[in-house]
Parts: structure tokens; sequence; C-alpha cells
């Protein structure tokens, strides 16, 4: 008998960290094992290595060397062959870790974070043009949206990227932060998407050549796909450089109805800082030749009479005060004509606001 233990042989494989549910380990939880003699290798397998007790650590360490001295104190005259590691760290897991509601969640969780890196890895490492096209693809794939290729603005045909680009440059430029520029790409993008990327040259300043800033701003908010959205549709938002220290309703400024349902445009905004600006106020003068003519170019209305009675507020908002607001309408002539319009398409733009007063001076 001696002797054919003598050539018996263990190979035992131990693992080097073990989470134990239950509190007693037994060997063949904690390592491979191999013997040619089935009978050896069964009792093996059932050698208990440790017993978890209350109150005792949660994790210990069994040496290699004590198990080669239970497995031959088992088996006299075996040889125990260590193939794996030196020591085995044993764990007791709580049941109710493996069996809680959110396990399935979590392994949802990384399978998906698992998928989608390797997806974004495989992208990057085939992109030649650069990271800023990964994110963008992703955004297309994920939300089924597209960032279009090109712009329309004023009749032409620009490139998305250069055309936010020299916008935001043009509206702003690269000596704001770079939080504030990009909140204005945001408004900017919106813009643009509300109006189906079809724009005129009243929509916003543009032409400046964009700085690195802005282009950096620029990449972050088509890479993250950002835009402005109310409801389920997407934000119109118009932007200007200050008010008259409180704003007004979209209707008011552009005529449309769309001010009159959507809160976010409703007007009534106050902002104190205005007042500070050093453009806050200014003043434009006319001659009444001038008026006269630009009157009977823009408007077909021929003016007479007296210069002091040609141009006369009827309505404004009495956003600064009661005398003084964002013109609602006016008459030119006799003609009523919105503030807005009397300001861009009769004066092209030249007063900065169509919050404004008028004063005849006779000339001398």
């Amino acid at each position: 008998m001696g002797n054919r233990m003598a050539n018996v042989v263990i190979y035992v494989m131990a693992k080097q960290n073990v989470e134990a549910k239950k509190d007693e380990v037994l060997l063949g939880e904690a390592a491979s094992i191999y013997c040619e003699n089935s009978a050896i290798r069964a009792r093996a397998s059932k050698l208990r290595i440790h017993k978890f007790r209350e109150g005792q650590e949660s994790r210990v360490v069994i040496s290699m060397m004590k198990i080669i001295e239970m497995l031959t104190a088992l088996e006299p005259g075996v040889t125990v062959e260590s193939i794996g590691e030196k020591a085995i760290i044993l764990e007791k897991i709580p049941e109710k870790k493996y069996n809680g509601h959110l396990v399935p969640w979590k392994i949802a969780l990384v399978a998906a974070v698992s998928f989608f890196g390797t997806a974004f890895t495989i992208m990057a490492f085939h992109n030649d043009v650069g990271i800023s096209d990964v994110f963008v693809r992703m955004y297309e794939i994920v939300t089924g949206e597209k960032y279009p290729e090109k712009i329309t603005y004023n009749g032409s045909l620009y490139d998305t990227r250069e055309y936010l680009a020299s916008a935001l440059e043009s509206e702003m430029g690269a000596s704001y932060s770079y939080e504030a520029l990009k909140a204005q790409a945001i408004a900017l993008y919106t813009f643009a998407k509300y109006n189906n990327y079809n724009l005129s040259e009243e929509a916003h300043a543009y032409g400046k050549t964009p700085s690195e800033l802005c282009y950096r701003v620029v990449d972050d908010v088509m890479n993250t796909g950002y835009y402005i959205a109310y409801g389920n549709d997407v934000a119109v938002t118009p932007f200007h450089a200050m008010s008259a220290g409180v704003t007004t309703s979209y209707y008011n400024v552009w005529g449309k109805g769309i001010g009159t349902t959507v809160p976010y445009l409703a007007g009534g905004r106050k902002s104190y800082g205005d007042y500070l600006d050093s453009n806050y106020k200014s003043v434009y003068t006319i001659t009444s030749d001038d008026m006269k003519a630009i009157a009977k170019e823009k408007l077909d209305v021929e003016l007479t009479g007296d210069p002091a009675n040609w141009l006369t507020i009827v309505t404004h908002d009495k956003a600064v005060r009661e005398d003084i607001g964002y013109v609602s309408s006016m008459s030119v002539g006799g003609k009523i004509v919105t503030g807005y319009d009397f300001r861009i398409k009769v004066l092209e733009g030249k007063i900065r606001s169509h919050c404004f007063t008028i004063v005849y001076t006779p000339q001398s």
C-alpha cells in the first residue's frame, strides 16, 4: 500500500482570489486538482481548508504549504505538486451580493460599457480625420440625427464647422470666456436648425476669420450634439448683444405670432447690467432731405409738410418707462410700420435697437 501511494502525485493549481458563499471552503472550490487515482482526487477536492466563523475576519490568506501539509496528512505517502499560486486569498461574500435585484442591471451596464467602449476604440483607430468626426458619428448613431455638411447663409453654401466658427467670431470673438462662447455657439446652431439650415444676412453677423478658440468651441458643441429644445421641438433662439434694460417679446420684434405662445420669448426679462454698457445709449442723426428720399425709396411714401410730423410713434411696450419702450408701431408720413421694420428695412440697421425716441431739430 505504501509503495503504491509513493507513486501517486496530486497536482494542485491554486486560484489567487476566491469568493466564498458558504462558511466552509473546500479545496476543490479554491483550486484545480488532478490525480490519476480518482478516489484520492475526490477526497482531496472535499478537503476543508478553512471555515469562516462569526466575528472573525471575512478575508484570510491560506498558504500552499499549509494545504500540502493537509493533503499529506489526508493521504500519507502521496506527492503533492503545486503548479499555481503560492497562496490563496479567501473572502467571505454575503449571499445578498449575488441575489440582489440590481445584479441584472449591473451586468447590463457592464455589457453596454464594454460594447460602446470597444466600438469607440475601433472607430477611433480607423479614423484618419480626427476624434471630432468620431463623436459626430456616434451622435448620429445614437440620436438618428445628422449634422448637415453645409449650411446656406445669404444664398451661399458654407461648411457647417466653418459657418458656425465664423458666425461665433463675428458675434462675440475670442475675448469672451469659453463657456460664454459655447452658449453662443449652441444658440447659433439651434437657430440654424430651427430655420432648416437656411439663413439670411439679417439673422446674425458673419464673415470674420475664426480664431483657434472659436474652432475649439464649435468642435466641442458638434461633438456633444447640443442644441436647445422646448418640449419636443427645436427652440427658436434669437440673440442680441444687449437690451434696453429689459427684453421684449418675439412678436414685438419680428411681428410673428410665435412670441405670444412661447413663454421663453414673452419678454419682460430684466438685465440691469446693460445700463452700464458704453453702447447702451446712442444717437443717430439724419437730415430731413435724406429721410424724405429714404421714405420714398423704401416705403413709396411722399413726405410733405412740416418734418416735425413725418415720424410719429404710435405704440410701444413701455419697457424702459412710461414714455419709452420697444416700438410696436409707428407712422411714416401716414403709413404704419413696425419699429423693427423701420430700423431694418427703412434705416438698414443704422440704429442698434427698435427701442427709440424721435426728436426733430429744425435746421438753422
